[in-house]
């Protein structure tokens, strides 16, 4: 049941619970305290769905979506172990009665499981956490043991990000600076196992991008946005045009990106919109198509019967069989099934794909493209099953002839180092291919004799056996084990002794190495999407990246606005004007085509998993959560607001340390010290302070203007540490020799209370000049009351990790809010004596002037005793009256 609360007036207060909020005009949000104001007030239903930030007024539209990754197969069997138990047991993962083990893939219990995506708020606050620094670049080789603490962010991050050695940008830092969605990348989780189906990841999307639609896509009715567009032209910020939407998918992870689009659509729909701009990006596609009919047959005969043949199937029955593989609906089947056409509603003029022909691994077969939509590797769709064949017939189209051998036009044939650089002196695609030929031919003809001869079976080798440790996975050589022990029993040590083991063996190492170079090619547009060297083989495009040919292919196709060089942000804001209002139009999609029963039946799944049944406790649960609109650290957000307004601690205004720590723990938005002439007396006497407000003197003093006229300077802008400098060297040795005095600086930083109270500071001043001389600087600042580390390895990682520490203390367990904000504003006047004072003025000694601070706290202690003294004489004498 829901209730309806309406507001006239100004309100400063939200309700708390789970709440739409209407208003036929503006809202407007002033201040972090949230005051909002609407004509006839501000609606607030409470129900099952969870609120959206409110609609700001912008005296312009804001153009920033959304950028979201889909991840392919997570095939490490260390940390998806459950995916290869479900092979091993003929476990399909798509199928929830066959109870397959989820291990790190997407539920299938429930479709919208918030744990298989990562939003932005929750990676930033990973980050906040001390996941951005031991990921940073920084420290990410010295942080091998400590990055479990944050394996969430490297599950899904972690997959895209790390590669990029050219820009030095993070892999989604570009891909949100190009689409217009800084701030805003999402990560779903798309690994399903290696039985999935293609189709049915694109159902699986569906939900999970409607999911996402309805909790994070900020986007508001479309009748809402047309009765306010025209007296605030700012409100379509929050209208689709303004929010494009980017859905990047790699490997089984480009199905989900498709669904993802589809149910991002759908949304729209809902919200009254009929058109919207969608970008989407197939990379390393796995199961594009089907496998059916002849295809399903050439599949069989290339992977099973030429030449992979009996090792495979004797080795690895347990885990990869021909009959496993066999899917008759790929992503074009399944996307022409849900949308009607083979056009997808024309959605598919929206898409771009890159996928190496020689992308073809074993175990993430079967690649390719999609049809039809705009290739950015192939000049034609390569729709072939194989990545290279030796044969005399024809030549296919799309392939040369290389000694005999067929491959593929534009294939990845060098090996890549670690860095990403290339390795010259590694054999490229195409001579590990030879080699694995030559030495399979061998076995081949090896193993004829033995047919012909079965005594031969367990001749001696006449060469060393090759060494498997180190080249094959564990988990590959336990199976192979237990499938040679299975079959040959009591034989089994003669057979690993024997020449035929030992010429197969070679024909599966060679193999190895090609497999190996098969999955490069495969997490390419991943692991190598901005490296240079990496099309160098191709007859064209050779100085190109992959990234290149994507932009170049997708520059008519992509909802993006091409910034003129050089171009300021009030430019920048015509031209996305212009954009959206001109070619912007040509480049969206009919939200229709997602009204169909097949894309409906996955978004009701979705809508009923959504739900939130109401408890005869929700009251008690919204009361401890408080209003939603708190997104720092901690729990008990309603409870301890509660508290701080029972015993009157809610004007945030602060005089210590101490008062900003217990705000903090009732976790209040922000606190000011502008009504603290004691926090105020320590910034003005600060060494840094004091130098800083020298430098504005200096700057007015030389202006021509000073003495002959009154003026006022531009806004000046400077970072500041407060705190003192610490001794110089590494954190790690002044922890180790605390007492030592070669650091007693460090420990002079650490027992300043601006230290902790605010330390770096973004100060914003302006002085007003009299024509006497006199000047009245003021000075305003905004900063972050928390213990959090670095957010990029930016401070030492002794630093860094005691602060992970002692946040995840302070912040995680206590429940000190790690956003609250400490903001300042006050002005300091100085006659001509004063301003000469000022500039010979000299630092003081630490005992100096702990010793004015102290005299000045006891001072301060004594006037506030006698003013409460003072207070209660007087109420004496009215109760006396």
């Amino acid at each position: 049941m829901s209730r309806i609360r309406i507001v006239k007036g100004n309100i400063t207060k939200i309700v708390g619970g789970d709440y739409k909020r209407y208003s036929s005009d503006d809202i407007e949000n002033i201040g972090s305290k949230v005051i909002q104001k609407g004509k006839d007030g501000v609606i607030y239903n409470i129900n099952e769905e969870p609120p959206k930030p409110p609609m700001l007024n912008y005296p312009d539209p804001v153009l920033n979506g959304d950028v979201i990754f889909c991840n392919g197969y997570l095939s490490s069997p260390k940390k998806n172990p459950g995916s290869y138990l479900n092979v091993i047991m003929n476990k399909v993962p798509d199928d929830v009665k066959q109870n397959p083990l989820r291990g790190a893939n997407m539920s299938e219990k429930k479709i919208t499981d918030v744990a298989d995506i990562m939003t932005n708020d929750e990676l930033e606050f990973i980050d906040r956490q001390g996941g951005g620094t031991l990921y940073s670049d920084k420290n990410y080789k010295d942080t091998e043991y400590f990055r479990w603490m944050f394996s969430a962010k490297e599950q899904f991050e972690g997959y895209w990000e790390g590669y990029d050695n050219v820009s030095k940008k993070r892999y989604s830092q570009i891909f949100k600076e190009y689409f217009h969605a800084q701030g805003n990348a999402h990560f779903i989780n798309g690994s399903h196992g290696l039985q999935s189906s293609g189709a049915h990841r694109v159902e699986h999307g569906i939900a999970q991008g409607y999911s996402w639609a309805r909790q994070k896509w900020n986007i508001k009715e479309k009748k809402e946005i047309e009765k306010l567009k025209e007296k605030n032209p700012g409100a379509l910020s929050y209208s689709p045009q303004y929010k494009p939407v980017t859905v990047v998918g790699h490997s089984q992870g480009a199905a989900i990106a498709a669904g993802v689009a589809l149910g991002i659509i759908y949304y729209a729909y809902e919200m009254g919109w009929e058109e919207i701009p969608i970008n989407i990006l197939f990379l390393g596609t796995h199961q594009p198509q089907g496998l059916y009919g002849k295809d399903y047959e050439s599949f069989k005969s290339y992977y099973f019967e030429d030449f992979i043949n009996e090792w495979v199937l004797e080795w690895l029955a347990d885990i990869f069989t021909n009959e496993k593989l066999y899917q008759n609906k790929g992503i074009y089947e399944k996307m022409n099934e849900l949308l009607g056409d083979n056009s997808w509603g024309g959605l598919i003029n929206r898409a771009v794909q890159f996928t190496f022909p020689n992308d073809r691994a074993l175990f993430v077969t079967r690649m390719g493209d999609i049809p039809y939509v705009k290739n950015a590797c192939n000049e034609k769709d390569n729709l072939y099953i194989e990545s290279w064949g030796y044969h005399g017939g024809g030549l296919s189209d799309g392939f040369f002839l290389d000694d005999g051998y067929q491959f593929p036009k534009r294939l990845l044939d060098k090996v890549f180092n670690d860095d990403g650089s290339p390795n010259e002196k590694a054999p490229t695609f195409r001579q590990r291919v030879k080699e694995y030929w030559k030495v399979y031919q061998e076995y081949a003809q090896y193993r004829s004799i033995v047919k012909a001869n079965p005594s031969k079976k367990y001749a001696p080798a006449e060469y060393a056996i090759p060494k498997i440790d180190s080249i094959l996975p564990s988990w590959f050589k336990n199976i192979m084990m237990n499938a040679i022990a299975k079959a040959e029993g009591t034989k089994q040590k003669a057979y690993m002794q024997s020449e035929l083991y030992r010429k197969k063996l070679n024909a599966l190492l060679a193999f190895a190495k090609v497999h190996e170079m098969e999955l490069q090619a495969h997490f390419a547009p991943v692991g190598l999407m901005f490296n240079k060297g990496v099309l160098s083989d191709w007859e064209e495009y050779q100085d190109q990246t992959i990234w290149d040919r994507i932009q170049d292919t997708g520059k008519d196709i992509f909802y993006k606005v091409n910034y003129s060089a050089g171009s300021t942000n009030e430019q920048k804001k015509k031209e996305e004007k212009a954009f959206v209002e001109g070619e912007g139009k040509s480049r969206m999609v009919k939200t229709s085509i997602a009204n169909t029963p097949g894309i409906k039946e996955w978004v009701d799944k979705a809508k009923e998993e959504l739900k939130v049944e109401k408890h005869w406790y929700s009251n008690i649960l919204e009361w401890w959560k408080g209003d939603k609109e708190y997104d720092g650290s901690g729990w008990g957000h309603g409870a301890r607001q509660s508290f701080a307004k029972a015993i009157g601690l809610d004007d945030g205004e602060v005089n210590s340390l101490f008062e900003a720590g217990i705000y903090s723990m009732l976790q209040t938005g922000e606190v000011d010290i502008s009504n603290s002439p004691r926090l105020i007396r320590k910034i003005n006497n600060d060494i840094a302070f004091i130098e800083y407000e020298k430098d504005i003197m200096k700057l007015i003093i030389n202006d021509q203007k000073y003495k002959k006229e009154s003026f006022k300077t531009k806004e000046i802008v400077k970072g500041i540490q407060l705190g003192g400098k610490r001794t110089e060297g590494e954190m790690l040795n002044q922890f180790k020799y605390f007492f030592s005095t070669k650091y007693l600086d460090t420990w002079k930083v650490a027992a300043n209370e601006l230290t902790w109270l605010l330390r770096s500071i973004g100060v914003t001043s302006i002085a007003n000049v009299d024509i006497n001389g006199n000047i009245t600087i003021s000075h305003k600042f905004e900063d972050t009351f928390d213990l959090r580390p670095s957010g990029d390895g930016s401070r030492s990682i002794e630093y860094d990790t005691v602060s992970i520490i002692a946040g995840f203390l302070y912040h995680d367990i206590a429940g000190g809010n790690d956003l609250m904000k400490v903001k300042g504003k006050w002005s300091n006047t100085y006659t001509i004596k004063q301003l000469q004072d000022r500039l010979n003025e000299k630092p003081k000694g630490f005992m100096e002037d702990l010793g004015d601070n102290l005299k000045y706290d006891v001072q301060e202690l004594k006037n506030n005793v006698h003013d409460n003294l003072k207070g209660v004489k007087n109420k004496i004498k009215d109760i006396i009256k």
